[in-house]
């Protein structure tokens, strides 16, 4: 499937894959929180068996972080 990776300029990138639609933006947009990136999807080949979804990751100066250490989730 389609991935996107956010460069947040703080030393924070976030990836989002298994997409199934990422023409909603295009490398070098500026993004707002909240904007569309892209669309689930059904897109992986090793996931097939599984209902759509997004794999989500974040990184901290090229080093996998867990997300919640840094998302609020009210």
């Amino acid at each position: 499937g389609g991935c996107i990776l956010i460069d947040h300029e703080n030393g924070y990138k976030s990836l989002y894959s298994c997409l199934g639609e990422i023409d909603l933006v295009n490398v070098g947009d500026k993004l707002s929180m909240g904007e569309t990136v892209g669309r689930v999807g059904d897109t992986a080949v090793g996931d097939l068996a599984d209902e759509a979804h997004v794999h989500f990751e974040m990184y901290r100066e090229g080093i996998a972080i867990d997300p919640l250490d840094i998302i609020t989730i009210d």
